[in-house]
């Protein structure tokens, strides 16, 4: 009788290591939570900076706000939230009657940011300056922004 060997060949286990290897890559890069996490922040970021300009708008229309430099706006990306004395006014009605709180950025807490669009406009733009996947630039309107 033969004697026979039981087990796999080296080239049999490489070949199966090597396999579930490129499996496990796919999957990572397809489940690759860092990613997944910046575009859930970018997501509530967009969301926040759409009911910010919502709320706004909504108060304009309720106080019939004719200019918006009178809700203490200017052409300058000014943080909302963060006690400047002239957005005071506007804070306060939003907070508790628009807005249960002034949301701020989910990652580092930093505010977003409101100005008038350019001098003698109505126009309103609300950014978030600091997202994750874009570069945002307020100033210029890039970014995570909306405008109206």
């Amino acid at each position: 009788m033969k004697n026979q060997k039981k087990g796999f060949t080296l080239i049999e286990l490489l070949i199966v290591i090597a396999i579930i290897a490129v499996l496990a890559a796919i999957i990572f890069v397809a489940v690759d939570p860092a990613k997944r996490g910046a575009q859930s922040r970018d997501a509530r970021r967009s969301a926040e900076v759409t009911s910010i300009l919502n709320a706004v708008m909504t108060y304009i229309v309720d106080e019939e706000v004719s200019d918006v430099t009178d809700l203490g706006l200017n052409t300058t990306a000014q943080d909302l939230g963060a006690n400047d004395p002239d957005l005071a006014t506007l804070e306060g009605y939003l907070a508790p009657e628009y807005l249960a709180t002034i949301p701020k950025d989910p990652t580092l807490g930093y505010y977003y940011q409101i100005k008038q669009a350019e001098t003698g406009s109505n126009r309103i733009t609300v950014c978030a300056p600091h997202s994750e996947r874009v570069t945002t630039d307020c100033a210029l309107g890039t970014g995570i922004s909306v405008s109206r």
